[in-house]
């Protein structure tokens, strides 16, 4: 995760199993990107706009948003087309079912939640966006779950395209406690029985 959050690269693929803490690793980094540069837009994409409600916007607003912050204000997650932070930064929330939405769009980073479900037509779509200019450097993740070996974004690796940071439980503060050096209790569970039962 660290290594995610210093990177500048163009364009970044953030993948590992689930439980590892990537959805909300994107979302805090995010959401102090938008803190720190007044007047950002960062675009956040899945497949079909309703999946965004369950996944990236409960664990937004659940864990990352402070309660009561004036990101909470307003439509429910799944009337919702954006938040608006105090100093005018917004992240917007699209889907790529309704793709008018997304042709015209102008933004400084963008990020495909769950990526393999993307075409890699789509994918090509996207960086005639990244021209807001706010954020000093444009960037997109494509932050998944890992797909099959033949997939287009592996290629995209493979070519030097896209640069490939890896995802792990020790990732996750919740599972790991790096001070310790061991897994937390929760994280012991998580890891040496819910896992081992899905070996196979």
């Amino acid at each position: 995760m660290y290594k995610l959050w210093l990177s500048r690269d163009l364009a970044i693929l953030h993948d590992g199993p689930a439980g590892t803490g990537k959805t909300r690793g994107v979302c805090e980094r995010d959401y102090q990107l938008c803190k720190k540069y007044a007047g950002c837009r960062i675009l956040w994409l899945r497949k079909r706009r309703v999946d965004l409600n369950e996944s990236v916007l409960t664990t937004f607003e659940s864990l990352v948003v402070p309660e009561g912050s004036e990101l909470l204000s307003g439509p429910t997650k799944e009337h919702r087309t954006k938040y608006t932070f105090e100093n005018g930064s917004e992240i917007l929330l699209r889907g790529l079912d309704d793709p008018e939405r997304t042709r015209s769009l102008e933004v400084d980073h963008i990020r495909m939640f769950e990526a393999t479900e993307f075409t890699e037509d789509d994918f090509d779509t996207l960086p005639r966006s990244l021209r807001w200019g706010v954020i000093p450097y444009p960037q997109i993740i494509l932050e998944t779950n890992p797909g099959p070996p033949q997939h287009w974004i592996l290629d995209r690796v493979a070519s030097g395209s896209i640069v490939r940071l890896p995802s792990t439980h020790k990732d996750n503060p919740r599972f790991w406690d790096e001070d310790a050096v061991q897994w937390t209790e929760v994280g012991a569970l998580y890891v040496h029985s819910v896992l081992f039962m899905m070996e196979g």
